[in-house]
C-alpha cells in the first residue's frame, strides 16, 4: 500500500512539473512571437492643424529686443526623423554590430516599437511649433537614410521638406535649427563628403546653406580661435533683422562612434557653417523611463547648470524624451506595460508639461526635446507651445525694459 501511494505521489509530481514547463514553454513562446515580433503602434495621436507654423516672428518688439540664439526657447523633436520607419527595413551598418542588431531576428517588432519617436514628417512637425531637430543619418549602399538602427527614409525626403517650409511667408523671421547626428560611413566617406551632399538637395534654387546667415563658426566654442561663436548669435543675424528663415547647423561627433577618418578636412569650404554639438551645448540624455524618475533627473540636471557659469553662452538643452530602459524594475515594466514609445511618450508628455517647474526647468534649459512632438493627447501640442511662446514674449518684453 505505501509503495502504491510512493508511486501516485511521484506520478503527480511528475505531471506537475511538465504541467509547470508547458506554462513556462507558452510563456516564452508568447513573449517572444507576440511582445518580440508584434509591430502595433496606434496613429490615434496627432494634431496637424499647422497652428504654429510662425511662432517666434510674431512676437512683438523681438526685432528690437534681437535675443541670443541661446536663450531662445525652443520645441525640439527627439529622433525626428522616424515617421517613416519601416519594421522591415535593413539595419544600418553600425547597429548591426552591437547588440541590438545582433538580436534582431528575435526583437524586431520590438525595437520598431521603441525606435518610432515621431508620427510625423518635419513638414507637418515644423507647422505644430517644431524648431529644432534631431536627425540621425547614415551612409547605406552609398546613399543617405535617415535611421535610428532601423532605416527610414531616404535623408534627402527630409531635408527637402525642411526647405520647402523655409521658401514658406510663414517661415520669415523663424529660426530651425538642425542638428545631424551620423551613425556610420562607408570606406572613403567622410564629412566633407556629406556636407558636399547637403549643398546638392535645393528647392527653388536653394540650399540648406543659403539658410545659414552667420560667418564662419568658432566650432567647437574654443577661447582665442577664431570664428563666431554659439553665445554670439542673435535672432537678428540669422533672420536678416526678422525679414529672413534662418538656420542654425550643428555636427554631432558621438563619442563611442566617431573615428578621425569620418572628420572630414578643416578647408571643407562647408565645416565652417557647423557648430559641434558637444561643445557648444548641454544635451545630457538620461536614458530613463517613467514620469517619476524623468522628472527628477530633469530637475537635477537643471540644478546643475544654473549653479554654474560653464553653460551660460551655450546652447541648453533638456533631453525630456523618455527612453526605453532597463535602468531599473520600475523602467523595466513602463516598457512591457506601454507597449510601445508612443504610449510612453504622449502620456508623460501630457504630465510633464503641467509639471510645477516645468517653467523653471524652460528658463534654465530653453530647448525642451521630446517624442512625439505633434501629441494632441492631453492637449500637449498647444500647451507647449503656449509656454513656449510666453517664455519668449517675457526673454523678448525684459531685453526691451533692460535697454
Amino acid at each position: 500500500m505505501e509503495k502504491k501511494i510512493k508511486k501516485e505521489k511521484q506520478k503527480d509530481s511528475w505531471m506537475k512539473a511538465v504541467k509547470n514547463w508547458i506554462i513556462y514553454a507558452v510563456v516564452i513562446t508568447l513573449f517572444i512571437t507576440v511582445f518580440m515580433h508584434d509591430t502595433t503602434i496606434d496613429t490615434d495621436i496627432a494634431v496637424d492643424d499647422g497652428e504654429y507654423a510662425t511662432v517666434l516672428a510674431d512676437i512683438e518688439g523681438i526685432v528690437s529686443a534681437n535675443p541670443r540664439f541661446v536663450d531662445i526657447a525652443m520645441l525640439a523633436s527627439h529622433d525626428a526623423v522616424t515617421a517613416g520607419l519601416d519594421p522591415k527595413a535593413p539595419i544600418d551598418y553600425y547597429d548591426r554590430t552591437q547588440i541590438v542588431g545582433k538580436v534582431a531576428p528575435i526583437t524586431r517588432g520590438l525595437q520598431y516599437r521603441f525606435a518610432k519617436t515621431q508620427a510625423v514628417g518635419l513638414d507637418v512637425q515644423l507647422r505644430q511649433g517644431a524648431r529644432m531637430f534631431h536627425i540621425k543619418y547614415t551612409d547605406f549602399e552609398g546613399e543617405w537614410y535617415a535611421t535610428h538602427t532601423l532605416l527610414s527614409l531616404k535623408l534627402e525626403t527630409y531635408v527637402m521638406q525642411v526647405l520647402q517650409y523655409l521658401a514658406t511667408p510663414e517661415a520669415q523671421g523663424e529660426v530651425v535649427a538642425l542638428l545631424l547626428h551620423p551613425i556610420y560611413f562607408g570606406d572613403g566617406v567622410n564629412l566633407d563628403t556629406f556636407h558636399h551632399w547637403l549643398a546638392g538637395i535645393t528647392y527653388e534654387g536653394k540650399n540648406i546653406y543659403d539658410y545659414v546667415r552667420y560667418g564662419t563658426t568658432n566650432t567647437y566654442d574654443e577661447d582665442g580661435k577664431e570664428g563666431v561663436r554659439i553665445g554670439e548669435l542673435r535672432y537678428n543675424d540669422l533672420t536678416d533683422n526678422g525679414t529672413k528663415a534662418g538656420v542654425v547647423l550643428f555636427d554631432r561627433r558621438e563619442e563611442k562612434l566617431w573615428s578621425e577618418d569620418m572628420e572630414g578636412t578643416a578647408t571643407d569650404e562647408y565645416m565652417g557653417k557647423f557648430f559641434d554639438m558637444d561643445a557648444n551645448a548641454s544635451h545630457k540624455w538620461h536614458s530613463r523611463t517613467g514620469y517619476k524618475t524623468m522628472t527628477k533627473l530633469i530637475g537635477e540636471q537643471a540644478d546643475l547648470i544654473a549653479e554654474s557659469d560653464k553653460w551660460d553662452n551655450k546652447l541648453r538643452m533638456n533631453q525630456a524624451q523618455p527612453a526605453f530602459s532597463v535602468g531599473g524594475v520600475t523602467d523595466l515594466f513602463v516598457d512591457l506595460f506601454n507597449w510601445n514609445l508612443k504610449n510612453v511618450a504622449i502620456h508623460y508628455n501630457a504630465k510633464i508639461v503641467d509639471h510645477e517647474d516645468f517653467d523653471k526647468w524652460l528658463s534654465i534649459m530653453p530647448v525642451f526635446q521630446v517624442d512625439f512632438i505633434n501629441s494632441d493627447y492631453g492637449d500637449f501640442n498647444n500647451k507647449v507651445n503656449a509656454k513656449i511662446t510666453a517664455y519668449n514674449k517675457k526673454l523678448v518684453e525684459d531685453l526691451l525694459t533692460a535697454n
